[in-house]
């Protein structure tokens, strides 16, 4: 059984939801559970609302 939800609560997100998929500028940045994401952000202690708006100013920097 799968669920999807969209939000951009991301604290919410993390209370309810077991993976994830990123998006930033209309892209895909990042997917999966939230040990992954932190894992592929180099961001082993930070929030998923931490690791979103890291990789939304890693974009606004290129």
């Amino acid at each position: 059984m799968a669920v999807l939800m969209s939000t951009h609560v991301l604290d919410t997100a993390q209370r309810y939801c077991d993976r994830f998929v990123l998006l930033a500028n209309g892209q895909v940045r990042a997917h999966g559970t939230l040990a992954e994401l932190r894992e592929q952000a180099d961001r082993p202690d930070e929030s998923l609302d931490e690791i979103y708006l890291g990789l939304a100013r890693d974009d606004q920097d290129e």
